[in-house]
Order: structure tokens, then sequence, then C-alpha cells
């Protein structure tokens, strides 16, 4: 064998010189036969340049390293097995593969970072196509660990990650956002106490709505819910802005809570953002979606344990109250609206009757203050007043009776085995005992002990007024609805609660406490009070009729076992100048100026009879 190629075999460097590309003085391989071909990622790098090839992410975004290349002498060999002392110097930072570990610096020169982009970039994106780096994670399938340069501002500092997004929207400042949701606490809350202002308030502070999904989602739903229902006349002229934010509103905080987890461990920020989109859908007319949120809601609920006592156990006397609150929220609510469109109710039993000895707890709690500092909140005394009032009333509504409402009870003996004379006066009884009008406001029926502070010095809102007169007279009406389904009225009943014209009682005795009442106070309840007064109208329109055709020959049972609206297109007319009807047509044009779908319903009802044009 030749010795000179015995001395150039036994001088080839090692890998590990090879690998921290180290300058040689030795002559190349190549002059004495030996061929380089380098490693497999640098070869297939040539190759594609050499034919123009270029990736998707190549195409899109130039490549960048986010090191300095590494510019080699074309004529030094790749490898040798003698070191040149400016390399051996640099030895320590030879290591740095990926190019990540700053350079030393060169004479004159500040140690700092680049500041041209053209030295981040690799040879090929630099115009230097005809320079192969001898980096071989430079390969374009290496491109994932590239990184764009700092700022210009940012030169002496190594580059950083972008902070994380923020899930709130940029369409909504918090200006606007605590503007809406200030017209929950002053229109809404009075009828709707279940959130606590400090605390909200304390939340948006912290920036809490910015990383918390579940309560920005609540504040996006609370705040479309606070421009679409107390909308006053005065402002009816925003209607169309309005509803673009509520539209935008509803979508974010659908899309903010959309994970595939939901439901899993619910927080009373996640059964409120139901609540209010239930609300919005109820206020828009679409009850299929508005059934789904509210049964979303009273589900939730349910995990949350809202209807188990050990949920009250171990919290705080505010966390209590809170969950009490919605609680009785989510009673009132369901069984509202299972009298409104024929559903069923998750939350049985009385809960006002069931929960008296938490009240009385919670209550207690409230009036000790571990710091001496007693503070009378009007708006927490009176909101919490109104919702146990309003818990009272709807507590006779229960399961037996939404089940006897759904045409669902058992009525194997031919007769319902729940609903007779003797509990239809018992039902009636609770609902008078419970009136506001008849003076039901004693605190014998809360409480049995004596009441606590706050109740004793508490008092009704006129929009709590309006709410639990319109409810009360309501389920007076379903309460006769009722009846008449199972044939418990009678035109000569003993009792005038179950006589067919208690219908008409009814309706006289809402039209006055209505005129009693500010406009302002009905119309912040939405349209679902304005519907709860169509529904008590066109029941005594349908009883006059039915006593005017009353006859009390062989077909008189087979009349009452006929619903009222079947009397509609009887003989009998109503009298041209009916005051009850006139005064209901008026009480309809001035709710909301007319801008509701009841008033030409009622309209069509009875206006052929009493000479009015429809609306």
């Amino acid at each position: 064998m030749n010795p000179s190629s015995q001395s150039s075999i036994a001088k080839k460097a090692c890998d590990k010189c090879r690998l921290r590309k180290i300058k040689v003085t030795e002559p190349s391989p190549r002059a004495i036969g030996l061929t380089n071909r380098g490693p497999a990622g640098r070869r297939l790098a040539e190759i594609r340049q050499q034919q123009g090839w270029r990736s998707a992410e190549q195409l899109q975004t130039p490549t960048i390293s986010p090191g300095r290349p590494v510019h080699q002498d074309p004529n030094t060999p790749p490898d040798g097995d003698l070191l040149d002392p400016q390399a051996a110097g640099s030895m320590g930072a030879s290591w740095d593969m990926l190019g990540c570990l700053p350079q030393p610096a060169q004479p004159g020169q500040p140690d700092a970072w680049p500041t041209s982009e053209d030295e981040y970039l690799m040879p090929s994106s630099a115009g230097q196509t005809s320079q192969t780096s001898n980096n071989a994670f430079d390969d374009p399938m290496f491109s994932l660990l590239s990184r764009q340069p700092p700022p210009s501002g940012h030169l002496q500092r190594p580059p950083s990650l972008p902070p994380p997004a923020t899930i709130w929207p940029l369409g909504i400042t918090d200006e606007n956002l605590i503007r809406w949701i200030d017209v929950y606490f002053e229109r809404l809350y009075p009828t709707l106490p279940i959130l606590k202002r400090s605390s909200i308030f304390a939340r948006l502070l912290a920036q809490e709505h910015r990383t918390n999904p579940d309560f920005g989602a609540m504040l996006l739903a609370l705040s479309a819910f606070s421009l679409i229902q107390p909308v006053r006349i005065s402002e009816w002229s925003s209607a169309s802005s309005r509803e673009n934010m509520v539209n935008f509103m509803l979508s974010e905080s659908v899309k903010m809570r959309a994970v595939t987890e939901f439901g899993e461990n619910p927080s009373l920020d996640t059964i409120l953002t139901s609540v209010f989109l239930f609300a919005c859908m109820f206020q828009r007319n679409q009850h299929n979606a508005a059934w789904f949120r509210l049964k979303e809601a009273v589900e939730l609920g349910s995990v949350f344990g809202l209807g188990r006592s050990d949920c009250y156990a171990t919290c705080e006397p505010d966390q209590k109250q809170q969950r009490l609150r919605i609680y009785y929220l989510l009673s009132v609510t369901e069984r509202a609206y299972a009298l409104e469109k024929k559903h069923s109710i998750t939350f049985y039993g009385h809960p006002s009757l069931e929960t008296r000895s938490l009240l009385e707890s919670v209550s207690a709690a409230s009036d000790n203050d571990d710091l001496g500092i007693v503070i009378h909140d009007e708006a927490e005394s009176s909101g919490m007043l109104g919702l146990l009032r309003l818990m009272t009333l709807f507590d006779m509504v229960d399961e037996n009776f939404v089940r006897c409402w759904n045409n669902q009870c058992d009525k194997s003996g031919g007769r319902c085995r729940f609903l007779d004379e003797p509990m239809a006066m018992a039902i009636h009884q609770n609902l008078t005992r419970h009136s506001v009008q008849a003076g039901g406001l004693s605190t014998e029926p809360l409480f049995t002990n004596s009441p606590p502070t706050w109740f004793m010095s508490a008092t009704l809102k006129d929009t709590q007024v309006a709410d639990l007169m319109v409810n009360e007279h309501w389920l007076q009406n379903r309460f006769w609805h009722l009846c008449l389904s199972h044939k418990i009225l009678s035109p000569q009943a003993e009792h005038p609660a179950l006589q067919v014209y208690q219908a008409v009682s009814i309706a006289e005795s809402t039209l006055r406490a209505c005129q009693t009442i500010t406009l302002s106070a009905l119309e912040v309840h939405g349209v679902g009070t304005i519907e709860k007064l169509y529904c008590i109208i066109e029941s005594a329109v349908a009883a006059k009729r039915y006593g005017e055709t009353m006859c009390y020959g062989p077909a008189a049972a087979e009349r009452m076992s006929m619903s009222p609206h079947s009397f509609s297109s009887a003989s009998a007319s109503l009298s041209p100048g009916d005051p009850l009807v006139h005064g209901f047509l008026d009480l309809f044009k001035k709710i909301r100026a007319g801008q509701h779908p009841f008033l030409g319903k009622l309209t069509a009802l009875v206006g052929q009879e009493l000479g009015v044009d429809g609306i």
C-alpha cells in the first residue's frame, strides 16, 4: 500500500470533529481519492436545491434559523485532525448543533444579537443558494424548529414566545360591559336577585372574565339579556343596534364554553349562563331553543346538587344564600314554563316549605357580622323577599299539578286520582293565602321562628309588585283551566272559584291591578308578562261567550267538558262596549307602544265584535 495513502487514512477526522465542523489544515480527502459524501440530510438538501424544490412551509414563510449560519471556506476540507487555532478557541461554542447558542463576539463588534434579518436566514433564503450549510438540521424537514427574529426594539434579549391570546372577544370593551351589567342591577335585580354586585365587580377588576371562560360566558349572556328584555319605550330607536350586539354576544358566549367535557363539573356561572341564554331565546320567541337552555340549566343545577341538602352543608353563608336563590329561581322558572308550553319539571316537591329551616339558618348567619359592621342593603333585602314570595306562589305547582296539566294524570277509575273538588279547594286556599292583594305578606308562611332583621325592614319594589300580581292572577287562571279540563267547574258551583264565570272575575281583578302599576314596572319583565295577560283576557272572553250561550238542558254537561276556546265561534257575541275587553285593548296599546305580537292577537280575537280595526 502506498505510504501516503496510509498516512491520509490514519489522519482522517474523527466523528466528533466532523460534527463540530472544525476547520483543518490537511488537504481534502477528495485530493487523495477519498469520497466524503457528508450526512444524508445535507445530501438530500443539496439535491432539492439543485432541482429548485421548496417545501410548503418555505413557500409560505422564509425559513429562519435562530442562530448565525456557519461560513466555511470552500477550499477547506470538511474533515481533518489538525485544529486551527481560531477554531480551537471556539470549541465551547462548536457544540451548538442547532445554532441556538450565541457566538463569540468579533473584535470591534458589540456583543449583541443580529440586527439584520438576513443573518437569521439559511443560505438558500439569503441569496446564498450555491453554499450549503454543514448543519444537518438545516434540512427542510426540520423547518418547524425555526422562529421569527425579535423586533428591532428588543435587540438586547433573546426572542421569546408571544403571550397567550385572551379568550375575551375584542369587540366588547370593559366600559360597555359595565354599563350593561348596571342595567341588570338597576332594572332586573329586584326580580332576579341571583348575583351580587360587589362580587361581580371584584372579579371584573381582577380581569377574571378574560381568563375564566365560565365567568366570561356568563357575563356575555347576562349583558345580552340586559339589552333584550328591560327595554323602555324611549330606547326602541336603538332596537337594530341592540339586536346586532345581542346576536354577537350570544354567539361568543356559546363559543366560550364549547368544550367536550361541558357539564362534567358545572359551576354556578355555568348554570347562570344557561339561565340567561334561556331568557334571551324566550324574548326572541324561539321556544324550542329556550326550552333546551332551560332544561340545560335545570340539569346542570341538579348535577351541582341544588336540590340536595348536602350542597349547602359546607359552604359559607353568602354562598349558601346564593345557591338557595338560584334553586328558587330555577324551580319557579321551570314550573312557569311547564304551564306555558306543557313541559315536565325536574325539581319536585314544595321548595319553599322544604327549605324553610335552611332559609332560617342562612338568614340568622347573615344578621351576624364577625367585624361588628352592619350594612343594610335594601336591594338585597327586597330582592330576597320578592323571590321568596314568588316561590310560595309556585309551590302548589308540583309534579302532580303539572302531570294533570299535561293530561298525564292517572284516570284509571274514570276520574283523576289527584285532582278532585276537595283538592281543588285546597289549592285555591293556598293561592289566596299568599295573595299580594289579599294581604298575604305575613311572615308566618315563611318562618317558624321570629323573622330575621332584614325581612322585617324589607319592602317590595314596584317591579316586584307588578311581577307578583301578574303571576298570582295568571296562576289563578291556570287553576281555572285545570278545573275545567277535569270537569270540576259548574255554573251553579257552591264556591265562586269553581264557577265558569270565575275567569271573568280573574280578568277584572287583573285589569284593576295593572291600572295601579306604572307601565315601566310592567315593561321591564318583557314579553312573558304580556303573554300572561293575554292568556287571562282570552279565557275571560271565552267564559263570556260561554255564559251567553249557556243553557241548562241535556247538552250542558257536554259543553262543560269542552275547552273555553271552543266557544269562540258560538252564536253569542260580546257587547260592543264591553269595558273589560276595551280596558285590555288600551293596556296592550300602551305597553311597549304596542310593539308586541299580543296586541294583534287580541284584536283578531275580539276586533270584529267590538268594531276594532285589525293591527
